[in-house]
């Protein structure tokens, strides 16, 4: 069996990710972060101010109102509340000593927005309106405008006052606890119907769409709705749009997680944060009726991209916690730092620097990729609310050294919280001199500079007298249109002259034009067929706002390439489609319009899976790509794909293994499949269950006649049970195997001969030696053994290691053997829930560069005291089954028909919500502390091995070593990777291409299911054209002497890395390669190849330089086609069935135009996310002769330095001999291009 040792460890690094990164203990509470070159940090507020301080807004006055409080994180009904306090510098010294609290007794205040003189608070579960109606600065009337709106875990956020006059919220996927019945579980206690529709739940019978505010309460007579955090979650979340003047409540967009902020720049273009415990954290452009893919009906997404069914993300996906976004455009800044967005990061203590850029219509950050703006380092920086204030400076918030609420003796709340300033050094703050008038008495040109204000309680104050004094405005309003003073004022000029009613409105430019089109000022219809992407989606967004789709959106559908024009215009005719409307579509003659059809069927679950099964027939191929996906979310088929073990590659225990015969050994895993000898194409049939997963090494079966007692050797990095898999016919055992004892166990193989039974003998960590495997030294009539290693469980004492141990033993410990406990199946088991540079499950958090976010004393406290804080999305979810039994396990994903949980050991398992009676969530670990299962020395070695593990560094390249592959990483992303070591792909191999803005330009190695899956091809497995053969980018060959290392019969192995550099701009490295026989006894000859990689103005190059040599024989280079430098595009680059384009330096074009000709340079591209990409490639000019095109519009180009045979044979018909003791050289460059790109001028 499996040791629990195993399964205990699958939780210690979610409390490790818990404890380490929510508590910051030992911060430095004197210390400031840091800020680029002409900025620094400057610190206004602090304790006893402010405490964990979560949301702040700027008054008509510019002063500025925090809401802060013990609320966070586990509150019961009698825990101190919340409160909203006015902070000023009145001394004007530049830091805060007045505080003043304006409203109290609120839930965990999570944002806040000013209207007038009502301060609108977010407290879930309440969203409640407070207003000084004396002026003393205290607010006396308090009114619940939505109650039952979800816990304060995954809540209500993101506040915002638009130009149109409505207020948009940003909502988590907790819900309210009056979901259905006959009546609300308290009076009164009941949501609106928007956010009922987002949990999935339709409310008690008879519930109002949108309730009633509550009475007005007085500071006395308030009394904020509690409810328990542990309760579970609802569907997704959403973007809602609530205008007062209606009043309505709507949704706007959906698929969300834990949207924790969001905002809109000058231009009205909104961006927003959201939360995911085990993807990574997104950004994500809000827009109509889109679905951003958590909670989808049927097709959860996360990243976005690429998925027919959801809406794509803008930028960076990190392993953070994203909270406070805010859009900066003041004079105070320099011009280096306008126009651009600011994002806090309250996990790796940052604020993120987002450069936009428009790909299509969607917003995204420059080069794909966020800059570092302030990095907390060891200060207490752990940022929550983001906000420009009228100094023009960007304000920070932040939370104290604790995860949750503390207190003193007395009772009172001891967390610690900060206001930071961040400021441009030598330049002058920005001097905004209120008028001290009612708005009522300003001037227009006092109203219009607040309109073009960064103030958002200045713009919609003055909006609403604006529009309070009616036509007389509308003179001032189109006067600003004429000589705007900034975007932000011309936009809001254009939405308050269309409430105002006045559609005339010049178009001076861009921007007038697009806000004409969004607010009514000009029939949209006009601009459905605009050139420009973002005209198209605002036309359509317009047309969804007034219930007016009609046909121009359908006609577009037929021909529109911009992802978010296209998902925005099918989604918009769904919501007023019925179901014989969808089927219609979806059996039009178009396939544009029949994609939508399929998406709008799929999406309301109106489809069977004979309709689905039909539709992996359909002419076009997105639709049966669309068609695998749906089969493989509801029905669990992967059409055409082969069977998965599901086991994933075991971490190899032995380690540098030496064998006096020249034969290979190599680590394997056991599964069902896998090759137990590296000569032989034999593999496991049958084994015993305990050993699914663990480490083996495969042999050669050349050795079956080996003898003696010093065949093998290698190190163990960890105490093992070492099982030696010996034939049964081999009845005399070898001498040094007497001293291992019979398992009783066996492992059958697809050699039907050999049945091999298991011997054990444990070893201590360290070097290990196993003798031949026959008594006789005879070779023939049996087979080589093969070897298991599984980790021994630790042998408990009775004493429970304390942190002072642990920390004592770090002195002395390995950071090999904790890499091992890490990632070894029957280790600590860390890599079953959790990444660590690629390897384990995202079960949990991503551990890469934990060195770099947690020290030694977090981690060890973390694994002593699990239970200290539980991460909020890593609690335990039950599930009671209407049939059936209970199930556990953290939520993972969930969708209208399933929920899924991962549950302890790696493992998914997937419920039908049909079928569920009950979910709960339970704020408990899931391990027992670690001191009484590991001991300090243990504790230690998997501290050190994660305090060794840092990040890339964020500039420049670098070049991460694993035992199997290497991965480049320039500017903190991973742009390729090399693996040079396979079961599948016998030669060296670049893999997953990415440019610099994350498009990725070769086809996923391994190929997925539909995604790679070539239109009409059958003649392999799951229909996609040698998946193992066409990787990415290789150098290879079909003939070297009569061996083939093109289609993966013989081997090039790996001898030697050689001098590895990096740089801001260049990484080079060289390795040593040899060429072995069919058969692997013999070596056909070396290769000395030498890699080096540079920036380039529109990607980044790869310049190889090969030579080939042996200098003890001659051998040659026969003149296969498939031969030479190789590369295979990504799936959506491909001529036949994607948007790609082969050329040539001669002008030619695609396969017919490209075949077979030589040329100077090729080049394969198309448009990735509306975005040119490609691969180009130029051959040496030192080359011995000019390269021909193997060219082929399925996606791959074959270079080949050989001559061109008259027709092809596996026979050649001209060698090309290389001498001994002289050499043959190649060498090519690949350029991997996005954004404008000229061939001509690479």
């Amino acid at each position: 069996m499996k040791p629990t040792f195993f399964i205990l460890c699958l939780a210690a690094a979610v409390s490790l990710q818990a404890r380490t990164s929510f508590d910051a203990k030992d911060a430095d509470l004197n210390a400031l972060p840091t800020a680029p070159k002409g900025f620094e940090v400057q610190l206004w507020a602090k304790e006893p101010l402010v405490s964990n301080p979560c949301a702040m807004a700027f008054d008509a006055k510019g002063r500025l109102f925090v809401g802060m409080g013990p609320q966070w994180r586990a509150p019961r009904p009698d825990s101190p509340k919340d409160m909203v306090v006015v902070l000023e510098d009145r001394d004007g010294d530049g830091v805060a000593e007045s505080k003043k609290v304006f409203a109290e007794g609120f839930n965990s205040v999570q944002s806040i927005a000013w209207r007038g003189r009502e301060l609108w608070v977010a407290n879930s579960p309440d969203l409640t309106v407070v207003r000084d109606t004396d002026g003393d600065d205290v607010a006396d009337e308090y009114v619940k405008v939505f109650t039952d709106l979800g816990n304060i875990e995954h809540c209500l956020h993101g506040l915002n006052w638009g130009p149109d006059g409505c207020l948009y919220l940003s909502k988590g996927n907790s819900k309210g606890i009056s979901l259905d019945g006959d009546a609300p579980k308290e009076p009164g206690r009941v949501a609106p119907k928007a956010f009922r529709e987002l949990w999935g739940y339709p409310g008690p019978k008879g519930a109002p769409d949108l309730p009633p505010p509550s009475e007005v309460f007085t500071r006395e007579t308030y009394r904020a709705t509690y409810q328990d955090p542990a309760d579970d979650w609802g569907q997704t979340g959403g973007i809602l749009r609530y205008d007062p003047a209606t009043p309505s409540l709507t949704i706007h967009s959906r698929g969300y997680r834990n949207p924790w902020d969001i905002a809109f720049d000058s231009a009205f273009n909104w961006l927003g944060t959201d939360n995911d415990q085990t993807g990574g954290d997104r950004v994500f452009m809000p827009f109509q009726h889109a679905h951003f893919g958590w909670g989808h009906p049927w097709s959860p997404a996360w990243p976005g991209e690429g998925h027919l069914p959801t809406a794509p993300n803008s930028g960076q996906i990190i392993e953070g916690s994203y909270t406070g976004i805010v859009f900066a455009d003041t004079p105070h800044f320099p011009e280096s730092h306008r126009g651009v967005w600011f994002i806090g990061d309250w996990m790796t203590k940052k604020i993120y620097l987002y450069r936009p850029e428009w790909n299509g219509a969607l917003n995204v950050p420059q080069g794909g990729r966020y800059e570092d703006f302030v990095v907390g380092g060891k200060s207490l920086f752990r940022p929550t609310d983001i906000a420009m204030g009228p100094d023009g400076v960007l304000w920070v918030l932040g939370w104290g050294r604790d995860y949750g609420g503390t207190f003193d003796e007395q009772g009172i709340q001891n967390n610690e919280g900060r206001v930071y300033r961040i400021v441009a050094k030598d330049r002058p703050l920005v001097q905004s001199k209120r008028p001290a008038k009612p708005p009522a008495e300003w001037s227009f040109d006092e109203l219009l500079a607040d309109l073009g204000s960064w103030i958002p309680a200045w713009q919609i104050d003055a909006r609403d007298e604006l529009v309070r004094r009616g036509e007389v405005s509308v003179g001032p309003l189109l006067g600003v249109l004429e000589k705007p003073a900034s975007q932000a004022q011309e936009t809001w000029a254009v939405w308050t002259l269309a409430k105002i009613n006045v559609n005339e409105v010049p178009p001076k430019n861009d921007n007038v034009v697009l806000q004409m089109i969004r607010a009514g000022c000009t029939e949209p219809h006009d601009y459905i067929t605009d050139p420009n992407p973002r005209y198209r989606l605002a036309a359509i967004e317009a047309m969804a706002a007034h219930g007016q789709p009609n046909g121009r959106i359908l006609n577009r559908l037929i021909s529109e390439t911009d992802p978010v024009v296209y998902h925005a215009g099918w989604r918009t005719i769904m919501a007023h489609a019925t179901e014989p409307a969808m089927r219609a579509l979806a059996t039009d003659r178009n396939a544009g319009i029949r994609r939508a059809g399929v998406l709008m069927l799929m999406e309301k679950l109106l489809i069977t899976e004979a309709e689905v099964l039909r539709l992996l027939q359909d002419s076009d191929e997105s639709i049966r790509q669309l068609a695998a996906l749906w089969l493989s979310k509801v029905k669990g088929i992967e059409p055409g794909a082969a069977k998965d073990s599901g086991i994933p590659d075991a971490f190899p225990l032995a380690q540098n293994l030496r064998a006096e015969s020249k034969h290979r050994y190599l680590s394997g895993t056991v599964r069902q499949g896998e090759p137990h000898y590296t000569d032989r194409a034999y593999a496991i049939d049958k084994f015993p269950a305990f050993l699914a997963g663990t480490s083996m090494i495969r042999t050669p079966n050349a050795d079956d006649g080996s003898g003696g007692d010093t065949l093998l050797s290698f190190d163990a990095p960890l105490d093992v049970t070492v099982y030696v898999a010996h034939d049964e016919r081999v009845k005399a055992k070898p001498a040094w195997l007497t001293g291992f004892g019979d398992s009783d166990s066996v492992i059958t193989s697809t050699d039907k001969h050999s049945i091999f039974r298991l011997f054990a003998k444990d070893f201590p960590a360290g070097r290990i030696t196993l003798g031949g495997n026959t008594a006789d030294g005879k070779p023939g009539g049996k087979s080589h053994y093969f070897v298991i290693l599984v980790p021994k469980p630790p042998d408990p004492s009775g004493k429970v290691a304390t942190l002072d141990e642990a920390l004592a033993a770090l002195a002395t410990a390995d950071p090999n053997r904790g890499e091992a406990l890490f990632l070894a199946n029957g280790g600590a088991g860390c890599a079953a829930c959790h990444t660590m540079n690629g390897r384990g499950h995202a079960f949990g958090p991503d551990l890469t560069g934990a060195g770099d976010r947690f020290d030694a004393r977090h981690i060890l406290d973390s694994m002593l005291n699990p239970n200290a804080i539980i991460t909020e999305g890593f609690s335990m979810m039950s599930v009671t089954m209407k049939t059936g039994g209970p199930q556990t396990g953290v939520l993972r994903e969930q969708s209208g028909l399933h929920l899924t949980l991962a549950q302890p050991g790696g493992g998914l398992v997937k419920l039908e919500r049909k079928r569920i009676a009950k979910e709960e969530m339970h704020p408990v670990s899931m391990m027992p502390p670690f001191g009484a299962i590991l001991n300090a020395q243990q504790l230690a070695e998997l501290a050190a091995f994660l305090l060794s593990q840092k990040a890339a560094p964020k500039t420049g390249f670098h070049l991460q070593q694993h035992d199997d592959h290497f991965e480049v990483v320039l500017d903190g992303q991973r742009i390729a990777t090399y693996q040079f070591r396979h079961d599948k792909v016998l030669r060296p191999v670049w893999i997953n291409l990415v440019t610099p803005g994350r498009r990725q330009v070769t086809r996923n190695y391994p190929p997925r299911v539909p995604d790679d899956v070539d239109p009409g091809y059958k003649a392999e497995s799951g229909g996609i054209i040698h998946p193992h053969i066409h990787t990415g980018v290789w150098l290879g060959f079909g003939d070297i002497d009569g061996h083939d290392y093109w289609r993966n019969t013989a081997r090039i192995e790996q001898l030697e890395l050689i001098g590895v550099k990096s740089s801001a701009d260049r990484l080079s490295f060289e390795v040593l390669n040899r060429f072995l026989t069919t058969d692997g006894q013999r070596e056909v000859c070396r290769q000395r190849v030498r890699y080096e990689l540079a920036r380039h103005p529109q990607g980044w190059k790869l310049d190889l330089a090969a030579e080939f040599f042996n200098d003890e024989r001659d051998f040659y280079f026969g003149d296969q086609e498939e031969s030479g430098l190789g590369v295979r595009v990504a799936s959506p680059l491909r001529v036949q069935g994607g948007s790609g384009r082969i050329t040539n330096s001669l002008g030619e074009v695609n396969y017919a135009g490209t075949w077979g000709h030589e040329a100077a340079w090729w080049d394969y591209s198309g448009t990735l996310d509306g975005k040119p990409c490609g691969i180009f490639v130029q051959p040496h000019a030192t080359n011995p002769r000019p390269c021909w095109g193997h060219t082929r519009d399925y996606g791959v180009m074959v270079l080949n330095p050989f001559p061109r045979q008259p027709k092809e044979s596996r026979e050649p018909y001209v060698k090309t001999v290389v001498k001994k003791g002289e050499s043959f050289r190649l060498g090519y460059t690949v350029i991997v291009h996005e954004g404008a790109f000229q061939p001509a001028r690479p």
